[in-house]
């Protein structure tokens, strides 16, 4: 992977949702093909599927899974609505559930809220979660690296549900509101990461790190900026070059850049002297240079 590219698929007729719905049947490991295990693995959302095959029971159907359909989504009573609502707010310590929040963490639909509630806020205040998220004005700057990082962390494009979970910490409302909706948001980081990448990113070889003067002083800022941390991520195809672990192969794996000779040793903060390093690997080295080869 050279470049971030937003999701999607090359077109949207019943046969590709369909073909992408089996597709991802083969990647899910759980017993039941649910809403939020196919928004984590997919490359559209599962709104687009339901709204096309009118509900996700009828499109696992449509794809020949139904027996992949958990049967638990079905109606729920009011008591069972808000005793989820509650359970929700306490598990993930926030004070506002909001629907996307419900959908990704809930063990069962929210088709049931229309039923007895004019709106899902009226829902959250009944259910006594009502308290408003504070609220504060991020930069451009700061949501571009937020969502590098969630990227990076699923290595993948993460999806409008997961920006509301660790690692994120920007509400993906606030990419709604700032470029007009969550996919023109995406948009605009690809432009943002890619625009000053080479259109041929250099190979990874331990060659082509060289050493530094640790009496040098000009060395750069010791956090790489966001376009340097991408190509060098990109470089080595988010992928830690020590021992081979990704997101995408790894649950819960986390990338960082590392400086090959340690910053406080001198090392400069450029590509030649970066690398992509998973969390126990980066640990593992601490502020010692790596040995000759």
């Amino acid at each position: 992977m050279s470049r971030f590219e937003p999701r999607g698929l090359a077109t949207y007729d019943d046969a590709a949702l369909i073909a992408e719905l089996q597709r991802v049947a083969v990647l899910a490991t759980e017993r039941y093909l649910t809403v939020s295990a196919f928004d984590r693995l997919s490359r559209i959302g599962a709104t687009t599927v339901r709204r096309r095959f009118g509900s996700w029971r009828a499109a696992l159907a449509a794809a020949d899974l139904t027996a992949r359909f958990n049967d638990a989504n079905k109606p729920r009573s009011k008591e069972e609505i808000l005793a989820e609502i509650r359970r929700i707010a306490d598990e993930s310590e926030v004070p506002f559930v909001t629907k996307s929040l419900f959908r990704a963490k809930s063990s069962f639909g929210d088709g049931s809220v229309s039923t007895y509630f004019k709106s899902w806020n009226e829902a959250v205040r009944e259910a006594g979660v009502s308290g408003e998220p504070a609220k504060r004005v991020y930069s451009d700057e700061e949501c571009f690296e937020n969502l590098l990082s969630v990227w990076s962390f699923y290595g993948r494009q993460p999806t409008y549900a997961e920006m509301f979970r660790s690692p994120s910490t920007i509400a993906p409302k606030t990419y709604a509101r700032r470029w007009g909706g969550w996919r023109s948001a995406v948009r605009a980081f690809a432009v943002r990461a890619n625009e000053t990448v080479a259109e041929e990113l250099p190979t990874f070889t331990r060659e082509a790190y060289v050493a530094v003067d640790p009496n040098l002083t000009d060395r750069g800022p010791r956090l790489p900026a966001l376009g340097l941390r991408y190509r060098v991520l990109a470089r080595d195809r988010f992928c830690c070059v020590l021992c081979g672990a990704s997101p995408a192969k790894t649950i819960g794996c986390q990338l960082h850049v590392d400086h090959i000779v340690p910053y406080s040793r001198g090392g400069k903060t450029e590509e030649s002297n970066l690398r992509t390093l998973c969390l126990p690997c980066n640990l593992g080295k601490g502020d010692r240079p790596e040995p000759d080869a």
